[in-house]
């Protein structure tokens, strides 16, 4: 299977599993609004509103793998930072969306109203934690299977969506049993929640914009698999060059402990390649070595 056809199999891939995400994350988040309606609980509706926000995020991931294949000769690694770029844009509106739901909240912890709650919210509330704990292994198998940093990035915010909701869910049970507005404090503490998870993202994304290397692990990891191969003495030079999460390229450096003209040499240099890739994700390996001393007549 040629390169362009893996690229074009990730990327229908991709865009399938975040179309069902989109429709899954609008599907809770018309069912949230709704309980959060009418049983006037405002951590409930801080937790739509959550839902919202990551119906915005997988469409910018469907937009991302629909555009990051794409080259031309100004592009010819592709158009992937520009998922990067769209992933800040989603977390400003993701911090908005927290200080919106925070103002929200505060106000209602100053001015209690009471929570109405009913058996059918509650069971809204654990449907949406299974179906969000349900998603995390369907995007974390999807991930592995077609090597997506996206993928894998959005099957982590499940749990914390999880989370958010197992917080709301608290506030319904909790909050008609007391005097203090727990409604209130625990839709600050969503809110809180949403914005730290936007600021998160925020960061993440712009240390990609500016072009984040190889971390002190990663490349004690990566020598450590070059050097388990007989073919390799030792790595010197590594360097990642990421275009987009389905174009990051690996530069490494190392010193030969074989003949680079044999076949079996070439064998291996494969088998060095495609562990590689299967550890960290690569979408190519280059690896290099500095000329051999002339041999001697």
């Amino acid at each position: 299977m040629t390169e362009r056809k893996e690229a074009s199999q990730r990327q229908k891939a991709g865009q399938k599993i975040g179309f069902i995400s989109l429709l899954t994350n609008l599907l809770l988040f018309v069912g949230k609004l709704s309980v959060g309606l009418v049983s006037n609980s405002i951590a409930v509706m801080a937790d739509a509103f959550n839902n919202l926000a990551d119906c915005v995020s997988s469409l910018v991931g469907i937009l991302g793998f629909r555009y990051a294949a794409r080259r031309d000769r100004n592009h010819p690694f592709g158009h992937g930072r520009i998922e990067y770029v769209s992933g800040m844009v989603v977390s400003i509106i993701i911090m908005m969306t927290a200080v919106s739901v925070g103002e929200a909240a505060v106000d209602r912890l100053l001015n209690p109203e009471e929570v109405n709650t009913t058996i059918i919210p509650i069971v809204v509330c654990i449907a949406a934690i299974a179906i969000k704990i349900g998603l995390f292994f369907f995007e974390k198998h999807a991930s592995k299977r077609v090597k997506s940093q996206t993928l894998n990035a959005m099957a982590r915010d499940r749990l914390s969506d999880a989370l958010a909701t197992f917080i709301a869910l608290l506030s319904l049970v909790l909050a008609p049993h007391t005097d203090f507005p727990l409604d209130g404090l625990l839709g600050m503490v969503v809110a809180v929640f949403i914005l730290y998870s936007g600021a998160k993202s925020f960061w993440d994304n712009l240390e990609l914009v500016l072009g984040k290397g190889l971390s002190a692990k990663e490349m004690r990891e990566i020598r450590e698999i070059l050097a388990s191969f007989a073919i390799v003495e030792y790595a010197t030079d590594l360097d990642l060059h990421d275009y987009g999460p389905e174009a990051r390229i690996l530069l490494a450096k190392v010193h030969l402990a074989a003949d680079p003209e044999t076949k079996e040499f070439k064998n291996e240099m494969m088998k060095i390649k495609r562990e590689l890739n299967r550890a960290f994700g690569f979408n190519e390996t280059i690896i290099y070595w500095p000329p051999l001393p002339d041999k001697k007549p």
